[in-house]
C-alpha cells in the first residue's frame, strides 16, 4: 500500500478498483442472466446491440472528452449510470417477485447497459489517466494500476460468487449498484489530487466539430490508423472467443445459479493470474523489452490456440475439449489484461492532450462497435459453428501478428523527430 501512495498511484488505483469491480459483477450476472433464460444463442443478437448502441458515443464524446475535464466527466458518468442501477434493481426485484412480463424485458436492457456503462467509463478512466501521468511515468503507474483494477474485480467476483450460493442471481446487483457509487466517490478525490493536471476548458478551442472533421483530425497518424485495424481485429478475435465460450459453458451449466457460478470461478482463476503478472511480471518486462514487442502476445496466443483448438475439435470433444477451451480462455484473458491493454493505454501518453479523448473515442465509438456488429453478423451468418469460429480465431491472430509487427516499427520509427513529423503526414 505505501508503495502506491509513495508513486501517486493509490487513489486512481482504487477508482479502477471500484470501477473494475462494478464492470466484472455487472457483465457476468448479466450475461448469465439472460443466457440461462433466453439462450446462448442471443449473444449474436445482443452484440449487434452493443454495437448499435457503442455507434453513439461519438455523437456523445466527439465534441465534449476534448474540451472538458476528464475528471468531472468520470464523476458525472459514474453518477448517473449508479442512480440508473439502483432504479432497475428495484423493478428487476419486485417484477420477479410479482412474476410480471417485464422480467425478460429489463434483462434485455441490463446487458447492453452493463456494457455500454463499462466501455464509456473505462474509455473515459484511462483518458484521465493519460493525462495525470506522462509518458515514462506510465510505463510504471499503469501496470500497478490495473492490478488494483484487477483486484477489485477479484473482490467483487468473490462477494459475487458467496451471495450466488445463498441468494438468487438478481441480488448480486447490488454490488454492481455499491461499487459504481464508491468508485464516485473515488472520481471526486481524483479530481482533487490531481487538479492541476487535468485539461481545463479553456485550454482548447471552444467549438463544435462533425464527426467526420473529428475522425479525420485524430486519423492524420499513421500509428493512430495501425492501432485501429489492429483494435478491429483483436474485437472480433474476441467476441468470437467469448460467444464459443458462452455456448460451450451453456452445455454444461443450464440454471442461472450454476452458470453464474462457474464463470465467477473462472474469472477467480484468471484474475489471479492476470494480477500476479501485472503486478510481478510486466514492469520487469516493459524495462527489458520494451512495451511495444509485448504486443506480439495476444496475436501469439490466438494464433497457436486457434491451430491447437482445431485440431482438437477434429479428433476429440465432451469434456477434453471444454476443458482444454477454458485453459485457451484463461490463456486469452490473461493476455489481453497484460499484453495488450495496458500497453495499448501506453501509446496515448504520446498523444496531444487536445486530441486524445477524440482519438480514443473514434476506437471505441467507432472501430470497436464495427468490429462488434461484425462478430454478430458472421456468428449470425455461419450459425454457431465451432470448426468456423475457431478458424476465424486463427485468422484474426495471424492478421494481428503482422499488425503488430507493424505498429512496432511504425512507432520505433516516431520515436525520431523528422520521422515523427514524416508519418504524422502519411
Amino acid at each position: 500500500m505505501s508503495g502506491i501512495r509513495q508513486n501517486n498511484y493509490a487513489v486512481p488505483a482504487f477508482l479502477l478498483a471500484f470501477i473494475f469491480c462494478g464492470a466484472i459483477v455487472g457483465e457476468t450476472v448479466s450475461l448469465s442472466l439472460i443466457v440461462t433464460t433466453v439462450g446462448s444463442g442471443i449473444l449474436s443478437r445482443m452484440y449487434l446491440i452493443n454495437g448499435l448502441m457503442l455507434l453513439g458515443l461519438p455523437l456523445l464524446f466527439f465534441n465534449h472528452i476534448d474540451r472538458v475535464e476528464r475528471g468531472k466527466l468520470l464523476s458525472v458518468q459514474l453518477f448517473t449510470v449508479t442512480v440508473i442501477l439502483s432504479a432497475i434493481s428495484l423493478i428487476l426485484m419486485f417484477s420477479i417477485r410479482s412474476e410480471s412480463v417485464w422480467v425478460k424485458s429489463l434483462l434485455f436492457i441490463l446487458y447492453p447497459l452493463s456494457y455500454l456503462s463499462k466501455t464509456t467509463l473505462f474509455l473515459t478512466f484511462w483518458t484521465l489517466a493519460n493525462d495525470i501521468f506522462t509518458t515514462n511515468e506510465s510505463k510504471k503507474a499503469f501496470p500497478v494500476i490495473s492490478a488494483w483494477g484487477f483486484a477489485g474485480g477479484l473482490s467483487g467476483a468473490c462477494m459475487s460468487r458467496l451471495l450466488v450460493e445463498i441468494a438468487p442471481a438478481e441480488l448480486v446487483l447490488a454490488v454492481w449498484t455499491v461499487s459504481y457509487g464508491v468508485a464516485f466517490v473515488f472520481s471526486l478525490k481524483t479530481r482533487s489530487h490531481f487538479s492541476r493536471k487535468l485539461l481545463h476548458t479553456e485550454e482548447v478551442q471552444n467549438h463544435a466539430s462533425g464527426i467526420l472533421e473529428n475522425v479525420e483530425s485524430v486519423l492524420t497518424s499513421k500509428l493512430v490508423r495501425l492501432i485501429a485495424v489492429l483494435y478491429f481485429f483483436i474485437f472480433i478475435a474476441v467476441f468470437s472467443v467469448d460467444y464459443l465460450f458462452w455456448n460451450k459453458s451453456h452445455e454444461w451449466f443450464t440454471t442461472s445459479a450454476s452458470i453464474a457460478s462457474f464463470q465467477f470461478s473462472f474469472y477467480l482463476v484468471h484474475a489471479i493470474i492476470t494480477i500476479a503478472g501485472l503486478w510481478f511480471l510486466l514492469p520487469g518486462l516493459i524495462s527489458r523489452l520494451g512495451f511495444s514487442r509485448i504486443l506480439y502476445v495476444l496475436p501469439m496466443i490466438l494464433t497457436t490456440g486457434g491451430v491447437i483448438l482445431l485440431i482438437l475439435h477434429k479428433t476429440t470433444g465432451g469434456k477434453t475439449f471444454f476443458a482444454l477451451f477454458v485453459l485457451f480462455q484463461i490463456l486469452r484473458y490473461v493476455a489481453f489484461e497484460n499484453a495488450f491493454s495496458p500497453i495499448y493505454q501506453m501509446f496515448f501518453a504520446a498523444i496531444e492532450k487536445e486530441k486524445r479523448g477524440r482519438a480514443k473515442t473514434m476506437l471505441d465509438g467507432i472501430v470497436k462497435p464495427a468490429a462488434i456488429i461484425a462478430s454478430g453478423l458472421i456468428l449470425i451468418v455461419i450459425g454457431g459453428s465451432t470448426e468456423i469460429i475457431l478458424f476465424l480465431i486463427l485468422l484474426c491472430g495471424m492478421v494481428l501478428l503482422f499488425t503488430a509487427f507493424q505498429i512496432r516499427r511504425t512507432y520505433s520509427a516516431s520515436l525520431i523527430p523528422v520521422n515523427k513529423r514524416y508519418l504524422d503526414s502519411q
